[in-house]
């Protein structure tokens, strides 16, 4: 029961989310206070006061060329930011960029992918294998920031109607 785990607080005050185990965790924005527009940092950001910010392939490059995978992930993340609403950042788990998806067969013939520890497949057939092997990246993205004040608030309600753009 959820009371056992929450010491007595109501459902309605607990914040909630779906672990996904990609790699890695960046965030996106398009305007974010006291942050250059349109870029993507590492997990770490919120809470640095110095925080290591991507505006453009360049930057990714200089960083992460010798690490190509992330780097392309984060390139990708990039055409992403300028559709996140504005002053709010976007963290995600990236899945998936194009080169980094493989063929199983389990019962059937899947589309599959390792992000991390656990292999995600899902059947060619279907409209999510489809859409996935016609996909150049894939993110889950679970918490979205605000800022209030000094302060970044979480938020776990992720619409992704927000983004404005054709394929999510």
């Amino acid at each position: 029961k959820i009371s056992k785990y929450a010491n007595g607080s109501s459902a309605k005050e607990l914040n909630v989310t779906v672990k996904i185990d990609g790699s890695p965790s960046l965030f996106c924005w398009h305007t974010y206070p006291g942050l250059p527009d349109n870029s993507v940092s590492l997990k770490g950001f919120i809470k640095s006061e110095n925080p290591k910010c991507f505006s453009n392939e360049k930057q990714i490059m200089e960083e992460y060329g010798d690490r190509p995978d992330m780097a392309e992930e984060m390139i990708e993340a990039l055409k992403i930011a300028p559709h996140i609403p504005e002053n709010e950042a976007w963290q995600g788990d990236c899945l998936f960029v194009q080169n980094t998806l493989f063929h199983i067969s389990k019962d059937e013939d899947c589309i599959a992918f390792q992000p991390n520890k656990i292999v995600y497949a899902v059947p060619f057939k279907s409209d999510l294998g489809k859409r996935i092997a016609s996909s150049t990246f894939g993110i889950a993205f679970h918490t979205r920031y605000a800022k209030q004040g000094d302060d970044n608030t979480q938020y776990f309600d992720i619409d992704l109607n927000k983004l404005n753009i054709d394929e999510v």
